[in-house]
This record gives C-alpha cells, sequence and structure tokens, in this order.
C-alpha cells in the first residue's frame, strides 16, 4: 500500500436520482435499486510483502452489505457504528500492481451514505462487529431485578 488510505461514499448523494416515471415527482434517498461500480487499484511497491483490507463505514445508521468482490459473493451483517468494518483482506506480494473489481446495491432497510475504502489498518472483524451489536443491545435491555439493599 504505502500511500493514505482511499474511500469512496455512496447512497448519500444530493440532488438524488429522479424516479424513473417522469410523472412522480418522488426522489430515490439511499440510492437503492442503483448499482455501484467500484475499481480499486491495489500497489505494493516496497520490497516487502503488505495487507490491505477493504472496508466499509456506515454514516447514516444500520446497514446490511452484500458486495460481489472479484467475482466472489460477500455477504455482512448489520453493522451500526460509524467506523471501518472489514469487508476482505489482500496479501500484495512485493513489487505488486492489481485491480479488485467491487460491485455492490443498497440493501433494503439500510440507512445510508455509506463509506466504502482500503486501509493498511486492520478493521472491526465480522466477529468484533457482531458482538459490538449483541453487547450494546444487552446494555440498553439490562435492567437488574434485585432490589437495592435495606429495601
Amino acid at each position: 500500500m504505502g500511500g493514505p488510505d482511499v474511500a469512496a461514499q455512496y447512497g448519500g448523494r444530493s440532488p438524488t436520482l429522479p424516479n424513473t416515471d417522469p410523472n412522480d415527482p418522488g426522489r430515490d434517498f439511499g440510492d437503492y435499486g442503483v448499482l455501484h461500480q467500484i475499481a480499486v487499484t491495489l500497489i505494493n511497491p516496497s520490497d516487502t510483502p503488505q495487507t490491505v483490507y477493504l472496508y466499509e463505514k456506515p454514516l447514516g445508521g444500520p446497514v446490511r452489505s452484500t458486495f460481489v468482490i472479484d467475482g466472489q459473493l460477500k455477504e455482512l451483517g448489520c453493522v451500526r457504528l460509524p467506523q471501518p468494518y472489514w469487508v476482505t483482506t489482500y496479501e500484495l506480494p512485493p513489487r505488486f500492481t492489481g485491480l479488485s473489481s467491487i460491485v455492490t446495491m443498497t440493501d433494503g432497510g439500510s440507512f445510508y451514505p455509506l463509506e466504502f475504502g482500503a486501509t493498511a489498518t486492520q478493521p472491526l472483524t465480522t466477529r468484533a462487529r457482531r458482538l459490538t451489536g449483541r453487547l450494546l443491545a444487552e446494555r440498553a435491555a439490562f435492567v437488574d431485578p434485585t432490589p437495592p439493599p435495606g429495601i
């Protein structure tokens, strides 16, 4: 990698895409039904192997994501916090240049915009993603049924 992180945002364009029916003034907030094609050039100019992580970062609320990355389907669970979550990892050999092809579309029930990027810093893993959501739900729902002493 050797350079700064790179990222792109989708699902937050303003103005939004118009409805396909010219008689309907509705708008497509969140880019539902819009196919996004992202190309990431992966470059390792160094003499040592480098690790690059693709990530997603929700910017508008909870999202679920489905990607086709280099021809392979990748479905991700729900994420809620605005921080980078791991999508996939590339191990780049020394003096390597390659292209990663990503195709995605907004999943129903998701709140956009979303940032998608590449970084040398490891994002939260799938396990951390599940634990983060579960722990937040448990904290919000926890009520101690034990009465305080002296009552």
